[in-house]
């Protein structure tokens, strides 16, 4: 009975440590940041949508969707994404001003890059 116990044991181990692993995983989809450093200068969270392009340049590509306030009012938000230093960042842009800045793993990137902004 004992040896069962064990082996039931293990395998409920087992499991979660995959549970584990995969959310750390998730995690490293993308990384929320407060600031990121261009040739030019900082760009910061609040900074207009005009420092950003004078500090970064010409985004890669951009992708226009609505993100969600915490009463579920849609507001219509442009993610930009910029290759910086051989990293790749996408840039929320609200109200003509930075909302979100996120380091996002390159093997996520492409045509899909903004399924996780479900605001």
């Amino acid at each position: 009975m004992c040896l069962n116990n064990n082996i039931i044991e293990g395998v409920g181990v087992k499991k979660l440590v995959l549970i584990l692993a995969l959310c750390m995983s998730a995690q490293a989809f993308a990384v929320d940041m407060r600031a990121l450093r261009g040739s030019n200068g900082f760009v910061e969270l609040g900074d207009s949508y005009s420092k950003l392009r004078d500090v970064l340049g010409r985004p890669e590509s951009s992708f226009e969707h609505n993100i969600r306030d915490g009463r579920g009012r849609p507001y219509p938000a442009t993610t930009y994404k910029y290759r910086v230093d051989n990293a790749n960042y996408a840039i929320t842009i609200v109200d003509g001003r930075v909302y979100r800045i996120d380091w996002v793993e390159s093997a996520y990137l492409g045509t899909n890059i903004l399924v996780a902004y479900d605001c």
